[in-house]
């Protein structure tokens, strides 16, 4: 019968990607639905290959769904007849840490549906940590308590201020930065010293932590002038004083800088790892979608018509993937010359066993590649590519000399954007964006109208090319990072070097 449907409830722990446990990684490797909130490392989204991603998380503009209606998606989709066999809800955290995993599992329950929970690091120890308090100490803090701060059905009014006051044990608030200061009140008022030491840690364990610390009578105004803002900790006892001699964890050069990365799907880059060690945070948004669609049939015609003494210039993963896809099912003679204009699609041709002609020489355009690779002008060029590609490379090689025969392999359609991503692109939440391609700078317009109208020293834009780079200053984006090289990993490159500058504008407060 095979394995029977399942919902497995899994943390994705405090931020760091790499924090999520084995097991909570293979289960996002191998589910078929995931279903994901907004605290969850924008990382193992996109690094999940299942055939459905549902994003279900808090927004500013509020909740994408009720948790009864999320609750009911996991059961419907667990019942139906031809559903999903693995369905991962991934929440950050740990499930059963204020995450309402409880919840979701009684209504597994109730309906009679296997469910598996898989346990993550929760914030309330981790944020912490990676501040440099452990939130318990044998000789300070022989136990931590963790409460919610958060102002729903008056959570904060009820709360046993004096016992909590007067425990001895370090005091972890989750989801309370708009409350600090009636939490700091009542914890005083029950009996607290003033004194005691306290911080807020927001946004733990990621490139972007940052943190204040000052007392319970303090902290509420140095969070206000720091701006501290969600998602944050507070703690809350003498093991705060720790912090001094412990100090902060993996302190990177490029920590509190965010990256998004606009591109296709079923893309990867491994190019992106220097930003990631260099403490940025870097999230991949797939904002297109590659589809062959009608251009299939244009696609074997062209395959069916090569001849070994043929050219095609190959200047897209995607255009190689889809010229391969049509050689296999044509199944012709002899191949003809194949030119690659990067690695990545040098790899994705020989993904397919094909010879191809590259060279790590050229600079950006198309002639260069060309005459590199020792193809003369007069000959004949094919051009596989997307059918909304400009007509700037054709000019470009026909005033060379060459006769370039451009056929669209495939079309690209927008993706839709998750509320979390729109919303950091339209209010300016990151450092930079870096576009992989005309389609992406178009589909990130349309899903992020405002993206356009932020002020030009707000984000730092890039370009993985002169082509795209056009294409976005048409949308009245103005890119400042262009590699010589149409290369991620030269935008990679450029942008570090952008970014590490010592006049770099700080962005974001």
């Amino acid at each position: 019968m095979g394995e029977p449907k399942t919902v497995y409830l899994v943390g994705a722990g405090p931020g760091d990607p790499d924090l999520i446990t084995v097991r909570g990684a293979q289960l996002c490797q191998t589910c078929d639905v995931l279903v994901y909130d907004s605290l969850v490392p924008q990382e193992l989204v996109s690094s999940s290959p299942a055939a459905e991603k549902i994003y279900v998380g808090k927004t500013d503009g509020g909740h994408t769904m009720s948790q009864e209606e999320i609750t009911d998606l996991l059961v419907d989709l667990a019942t139906r007849p031809d559903g999903p066999r693995r369905i991962v809800r991934l929440k950050g955290g740990d499930p059963y840490v204020f995450g309402r995993g409880g919840e979701e599992a009684l209504a597994c329950q109730r309906a009679g549906v296997p469910f598996e929970v898989v346990p993550g690091v929760t914030a309330g120890v981790a944020a912490p940590a990676y501040a440099g308090v452990p939130v318990t100490h044998r000789m300070i803090s022989r136990g931590v308590i963790f409460f919610t701060g958060h102002l729903a059905k008056g959570n904060v009014e009820h709360l046993p201020w004096q016992q909590l006051a007067q425990s001895g044990f370090t005091l972890v608030s989750y989801m309370g930065v708009k409350t600090v200061e009636r939490i700091t009140e009542q914890l005083m008022a029950g009996g607290l010293d003033p004194a005691t030491p306290a911080m807020m840690v927001q946004e733990g364990t990621t490139p972007g932590q940052r943190s204040v610390t000052g007392t319970v009578e303090t902290l509420a105004e140095l969070a206000k002038k720091a701006e501290i803002r969600p998602p944050a900790v507070t703690v809350i006892g003498k093991v705060v004083s720790l912090a001094a001699d412990l100090g902060p964890q993996n302190p990177r050069p490029l920590a509190g800088k965010t990256v998004v990365l606009l591109k296709a799907e079923e893309s990867s880059y491994d190019e992106l790892a220097p930003l990631r060690r260099a403490g940025t945070r870097v999230v991949e948004v797939s904002i297109v979608r590659c589809v062959a669609g009608a251009a299939q049939r244009d696609a074997r015609a062209m395959v069916a018509a090569l001849g070994p003494d043929d050219v095609v210039l190959f200047r897209s993963a995607a255009a190689a993937r889809f010229f391969g896809q049509a050689w296999l099912a044509v199944n012709p003679g002899p191949q003809p010359r194949l030119v690659a204009g990067s690695r990545t699609v040098r790899d994705t041709l020989r993904g397919f066993d094909f010879d191809v002609s590259f060279t790590e020489e050229h600079t950006a355009g198309a002639v260069d590649i060309l005459r590199h690779a020792g193809v003369d002008p007069g000959a004949p060029i094919w051009l596989p590519r997307s059918a909304s590609a400009g007509d700037r490379t054709v000019r470009v090689l026909r005033d060379q000399g060459y006769d370039p025969r451009p056929v669209p392999l495939y079309d690209t359609l927008p993706v839709p954007v998750p509320n979390d991503v729109r919303s950091l692109l339209s209010t300016g939440r990151t450092d930079a964006v870096l576009f992989l391609s005309g389609s992406c700078v178009e589909a990130a317009v349309a899903a992020a109208p405002r993206l356009a109208d932020l002020e030009p020293n707000r984000i730092l834009f890039g370009a993985v090319g002169p082509l795209t780079a056009a294409v976005a200053e048409g949308l009245g984006i103005h890119c400042e990072v262009i590699p010589d090289r149409p290369r991620v990993g030269d935008l990679v490159d450029a942008l570090l070097t952008r970014m590490s500058e010592p006049t770099q504008r700080q962005i974001r407060p």
